[in-house]
């Protein structure tokens, strides 16, 4: 059976119907209502950036190199080392005439909890004493606020 143009009208349908799924697979995002404003929660504003921190833990020294190098088994440590941060560390030694010290360091939280983060990190605080630098390599783990 032909329409009065002469064509199947069978034909016209399946042309239709295939040009309608191909604009849809094209162009998805114009045959769909917007409804992005009602299902999409509002942006979570960023974490502020904590400037200043403070950390209380405990140290084992494992390695001293000065005028005389040390190791664990030559004299065994046990710090408690408690600190206010200010995204650098710097230190000074109690008990010991004028001196400063700069700590780099690795650090790698474990555990995350309300208002802390038990970390472990590698530690190697560097002292400068009497005109002559001491270099240390320290295992510390204690926990960050």
């Amino acid at each position: 059976m032909r329409d009065a143009s002469g064509r199947d009208p069978s034909i016209a349908r399946v042309t239709k119907t295939t040009t309608l799924f191909l604009a849809l697979a094209i162009f998805p995002g114009r045959a769909r209502a917007d409804t992005t404003e009602a299902t999409m929660p509002a942006p979570t504003p960023p974490t502020p950036t904590k400037i200043v921190g403070g950390h209380i833990g405990v140290a084992l020294p494992l390695v001293t190199v000065s005028k005389e190098t040390k190791s664990i088994g030559d004299q065994f440590t046990i710090l408690n080392p408690i600190g206010i941060g200010f995204g650098i560390r710097l230190a000074f030694q109690v008990n010991a005439l004028a001196n400063v010290g700069l700590i780099p360091l690795v650090n790698y939280g474990l555990v995350d909890f309300d208002g802390g983060t038990w970390f472990i990190e590698a530690a190697f605080p560097t002292f400068y004493q009497d005109r002559e630098v001491a270099f240390n390599v320290v295992a510390h783990t204690g926990v960050a606020f």
